[in-house]
Order: C-alpha cells, then structure tokens, then sequence
C-alpha cells in the first residue's frame, strides 16, 4: 500500500500487478534503464509512467505490446549513480582515442543472436575497429565490456589487433570521460555519453540492427548512428586533425538523455507535483 510503485527492471513490470494495485490508489513506475529492444526483453512495459531518458530515446514498443500511459523525459538513474555519486580517482584510466562499449551475449551463437544480420553486422563492427586501428597506427583503441559479461569472444576476435581489451571491472563512465570518441554496437552508453557532449556513436553496419536500433533508423539521428565504414573514418580522421565532428560545440542537447546529475531530487519533485 504506497502512493508510488516504482521498478528499473521494464520486464519485472506486471499488467496483473498494476490491476491489483489499483484497487489501493498506487501509481505505477518504470525507470527506463537500457535502450528499447525487439528481443526477448523488449516486448511489454507495464506501467501508469515511463522515465525515460530523454524526449528522443523513450520506450518505443509500447504502442504494439504494452500498456503505459505517460512518458516523461528525466534521464538515467543510473548515470547518476555510477557516475556523480561515485567518488572515483581518474587517474588510474588510460585515456584513449577510440573506446567500444560491449555488451552481454551479443556474439554469434550467443542466447541474444535472434535477428537475421546480427551474427555477420556484429562482427564486422570489430572488423572496423581493426581496420580503423592499421589506418591510424598511432590510435589508442579501447574495448571495454560489462562487469557482469561472462564469455571471451571479442577478447578472442581482437587478439592479435591493435585494440586494447580493458578491465570489466573498471568503471565504464569514468573510462568514457578518459576517450575522445565512444563507439558501441547497441550499448546505452552512447545515449548517455550524449548528455556530456561526448562525441557517442552507434556503429551499424548498413544500418540492419533492428533489434536494438530500429527507433534510430531515420534522418532525425544521423548524429547518432554510423551505418558505414567511410562515415566512422571519416569522423575519425576529422577528429584526428581537430576539425568539428558532429557535434554541438558548448551547446549540450538533451534531446537523447537529460542532465542526469540530479536524477533523484527531479524524480522526488515531480512526485510531489502530483
């Protein structure tokens, strides 16, 4: 019996648990913590509110599966706790010109290997990075993988590259504030690292990941997915002569995730506003 019923975890949320709590007065809450998915955990959001991350990046299949009555942009939750509330040294991060952010059991053959290209895209993602590291030697490239990730098939793929294989167990935020250039096939990160006026970017070769990216397909993020070689070079090379590489200057755009610092105190306000 509370006013407010609040999950991070989109699928724990219940349809059946909603309906129940009803009956109390309780309003149901989801704070969107990873970016929509067509797999297996991206199909039924059930809550009264969604806070998502910003007004571009929201949780985008809930027209079709799911039940959610109203969006509010607020940012990432836990952006403000891995990164503001923890009090980190940067010293001990390299810094770095490219860092790829991984994921969980992305891999051919991996439980998360469900679309068509996924196996073949996923794979030459790295093979971008490999050929981005012989074209520009002097490069320091980066690959950092989840804590919790439990298989060595990037570790195994990028062997014998230039591409450095980091700690899973370093903080990724504070790794991200040491790189120029932050890559990742479908990591959150990169939405994220948008709030920072960090250059982020989604690689997606011929842009056919539709099963984390198909709500980033259109013109209307062009800033935001590199679905070519010549594009990631490109923005490479800019960045190497210090030339503006898709980005605002000092003007932050919140459009893909709001300012995070003070995600708990704007959640508390906007629950004594109702």
């Amino acid at each position: 019996r509370c006013k407010f019923m609040i999950s991070h975890q989109y699928y724990h949320t219940n349809n059946i648990k909603n309906i129940i709590s009803k009956q109390y007065g309780t309003i149901s809450c989801v704070l969107q913590k990873n970016i929509d998915t067509s797999n297996l955990i991206g199909h039924f959001y059930h809550a009264d509110i969604a806070f998502t991350f910003g007004f571009k990046v929201g949780l985008e299949m809930n027209a079709r599966y799911s039940k959610i009555k109203k969006k509010v942009p607020m940012g990432s939750f836990f952006m403000e706790h891995y990164l503001y509330k923890k009090k980190i040294s940067l010293n001990g991060y390299k810094k770095f010109d490219i860092l790829c952010i991984g994921g969980n059991q992305l891999h051919p053959g991996g439980f998360l290997d469900i679309s068509k290209y996924n196996a073949q895209d996923y794979t030459e993602h790295l093979d971008w990075l490999i050929k981005i590291s012989d074209e520009f030697p002097n490069l320091r490239i980066g690959f950092k993988h989840h804590n919790n990730n439990s298989n060595n098939f990037e570790k195994n793929y990028l062997m014998n590259s230039r591409v450095v294989m980091l700690n899973n167990n370093m903080n990724s935020y504070y790794q991200c504030l040491k790189s120029k250039i932050i890559v990742s096939y479908c990591s959150t990160m990169i939405v994220e690292m948008k709030s920072l006026n960090k250059k982020a970017f989604y690689i997606s070769p011929n842009k056919r990941n539709d099963e984390y990216l198909s709500w980033a397909m259109n013109k209307d993020h062009d800033d935001l997915l590199i679905g070519d070689y010549s594009k990631f070079r490109k923005i490479i090379y800019n960045n190497i002569n210090n030339q503006k590489i898709l980005t605002n200057s000092n003007k932050i755009d919140y459009k893909y995730c709001l300012q995070s610092k003070n995600y708990s105190k704007n959640l508390l306000k906007y629950f004594s506003s109702i």
